[in-house]
């Protein structure tokens, strides 16, 4: 689970082998359980974000109050070729 995968970070964090550690792909909620039963910091949160995603709103002030950093990816928006948003891109 990645509550597994989070304390084998925050054991190799305190034993100095990382410096910072992260999660990618985690939502307001998954960030709020992992604060609470974070020792370590959460340095950086990686999830997708582009101008038509505003579901990331809740992710990055939820950043804000953890110190995160948020570190956005897309797919340049080639995923909303095929979507409703289409007339958008002039597809």
């Amino acid at each position: 689970t990645w509550v597994d995968s989070w304390r084998a970070m925050e054991r190799l964090h305190g034993a100095g082998v990382l410096r910072a550690i992260g999660v990618s792909n985690f939502d307001e909620h998954l960030l709020r359980e992992l604060a609470s039963r974070a020792i370590a910091p959460v340095a950086v949160v990686q999830n997708r974000a582009d101008p038509m995603s505003p579901e990331t709103d809740g992710t990055l002030a939820m950043c804000r109050e953890l110190n995160a950093t948020f570190q956005s990816f897309s797919t340049l928006g080639r995923q909303w070729v095929a979507s409703p948003h289409a007339d958008y891109f002039g597809r």
